[in-house]
């Protein structure tokens, strides 16, 4: 006997039922519905099939024979979706026939039949498929056929009362409470579309779960400072769960003319750039579960959705070419954003250097046949040096006549595509602080090569201007060169040794090196310091050793990395 009595439906039930049947048992299936122009698909499951193709189901809401109307909709859903430009970049491996009706031995053939030389598999999925998702999913049956929808959004209505900050009445006893609570929760957990996790607790509001599965709504009753709060996330069972019951918010931004949020808006609008507003929103939020209401002074955040299309091969590597097309610098970046405006005017794509160094975001104005480009530094304290000098030597090389060469990272940079375009409006500060940046970095880097120690990048600001030179003159002296200093008149240098030394007409200390780095003490081993025709002023014993003071005749010193024998 059928758990559901499908000849007694409307034929717009039998195919919303049939099809959230799908979309639960395919958690990350899309809903295609007429009103987007559904061109023969109902549901698509990208990705999904045994080599990675894509998985169509046409759901049809037949349930008593299958007349020749009934096949010629059939063939004409199946004709559309292997011509319509819209499906272009499909590659269906599978195609699924599901309708509460198993076929008959000739509608088997038939199907076969139309299916036959097209390189897809094509399944009839009839009443014993849907009555075993019809077992599996009772949420669903609940819902849609026995009043689960009324009983729902009372126990919604239940939990958001009893759990209000202020709405429980005081006769009421915390053990009914608890328990009206509890049975409201078992209601709400037959919601076939979304789940519902309260929390509450005191103190602080809690931050929204950083990338929670499904999370489509998170929502907080309490104040900033303190005091009891309610937290809800609504998590969505399956990715058609937000085209069934949509959480939508309508309104309008207030921005006075010319102020960095009207164009931030108007950006939004043109290039569906990221916009935050403060205090500037009033509308309306449609939520499950009573969560919506009226938005008032609202402050809305509006970015690039989860799961954006970056297009084909988003991992990229740049090169800035020189005028002899020299490679001068290069890094890998990842594309992260891609949007369009609302007008479709626009399109906007933001690329990140993989290590967080630098954002570039180019946008297009079609209309107009206009270029921007723009460059957000990010924060590199704490990188390791070797991670930040590339980054650094690409924005300083960001300027004409060098060119930039675009490419798919792994693949040959030299059949990438060179863009004349690397002109970015830098100011002089700018440019003067990313070189002084570059130096100081690659200094750093010169010091890397010789420690097994990871440098990382220092706090700029919080350096003693004394650590920068100490750090030139470490580089200059792991490169071999060898460096004069002079005593200031009246000085004298000081050494403890281990023993007493021979003055001749010269002599070479060795002494411990060590350099700081932020807060890094990075050990060098030992360098040198040389003594040309010195003057033993004094001599005296202390603790382990000899006390020498020394001067020279001209007040100069050599300095030079140690040899190995030294």
């Amino acid at each position: 006997m059928s758990l559901i009595e499908w000849t007694r439906l409307e034929p717009g039930q039998v195919e919303a039922l049939v099809a959230m049947f799908v979309n639960r048992e395919r958690m990350g299936s899309t809903r295609i519905t007429p009103s987007r122009g559904d061109g023969g698909v109902d549901i698509l499951d990208r990705g999904a099939g045994p080599t990675g193709g894509d998985v169509v189901y046409q759901v049809k809401r037949y349930t008593d024979g299958f007349s020749t109307s009934q096949k010629a909709s059939v063939k004409d859903s199946w004709d559309t979706l292997r011509s319509d430009p819209r499906w272009d970049d499909l590659r269906v491996e599978e195609w699924h026939l599901v309708m509460p009706l198993d076929p008959s031995p000739e509608a088997e053939l038939w199907l076969q039949d139309l299916a036959k030389d097209s390189g897809v598999s094509a399944t009839w999925r009839g009443l014993g498929f849907v009555e075993q998702l019809a077992a599996k999913f009772p949420d669903v049956v609940d819902y849609y056929l026995k009043g689960g929808a009324t009983r729902i959004r009372e126990a919604q209505a239940e939990v958001l009362t009893l759990m209000g900050l202020d709405n429980v009445g005081t006769a009421t006893s915390t053990q009914e409470v608890t328990e009206r609570v509890q049975r409201a929760l078992g209601v709400l957990d037959h919601d076939p579309h979304y789940r519902f996790e309260f929390r509450f607790g005191e103190g602080p509001l809690p931050t929204p779960p950083a990338d929670r599965p499904g999370l489509v709504l998170h929502t907080a009753q309490g104040t900033r400072d303190g005091g009891r709060w309610i937290t809800v996330d609504v998590i969505a069972r399956c990715v058609a769960s937000a085209d069934v019951e949509p959480i939508t918010i309508n309104g309008r931004f207030e921005a006075e003319p010319g102020t960095e949020l009207a164009k931030a808006i108007q950006e939004f609008y043109e290039y569906g750039a990221p916009v935050h507003a403060e205090d500037a929103f009033t509308g309306e939020l449609t939520a499950p579960a009573g969560l919506g209401g009226e938005l008032t002074s609202a402050t809305v955040q509006i970015g690039t959705a989860i799961n954006t299309d970056l297009g084909d091969n988003p991992a990229m590597h740049l090169d800035i070419l020189g005028p002899d097309d020299t490679v001068l610098a290069s890094v890998d970046m990842d594309r992260t954003e891609r949007s369009q405006g609302l007008d479709g005017s626009g399109i906007r794509v933001v690329l990140r250097e993989v290590n967080g160094i630098f954002e570039l975001e180019e946008r297009w104005n079609l209309t107009q046949q206009t270029e921007s480009r723009h460059i957000r530094s990010g924060d590199i304290t704490g990188l390791p040096v070797r991670v930040a000098v590339p980054g650094i030597q690409f924005l300083t090389e960001l300027k004409s006549p060098n060119r930039i060469r675009i490419s798919s990272r792994h693949t040959a940079p030299g059949r990438g595509v060179v863009d004349e375009h690397t002109d970015f409006g830098w100011d002089q500060e700018q440019v003067g602080g990313l070189a002084a940046v570059r130096r100081i970095l690659e200094v750093l880097n010169v010091i890397q090569d010789h420690v097994g120690t990871v440098i990382r990048v220092p706090d700029f600001p919080k350096v003693d201007p004394g650590q920068f030179q100490a750090w030139r003159f470490a580089a200059a002296m792991l490169q071999g060169r060898e460096l004069t200093a002079t005593i200031p008149e009246g000085q004298a240098l000081t050494f403890d040794l281990d023993s007493e030394i021979e003055v001749e007409d010269s002599v070479a200390v060795s002494l411990p090196w060590e350099v700081t780095i932020d807060d890094q003490v990075i050990d060098l081993g030992r360098y040198e310091v040389l003594l040309d025709e010195p003057t033993l002023v004094h001599r005296a014993p202390v603790a382990g050793g000899f006390s020498h003071t020394f001067t020279t005749k001209d007040n100069r010193i050599k300095q030079r990395r140690a040899s190995a024998t030294t």
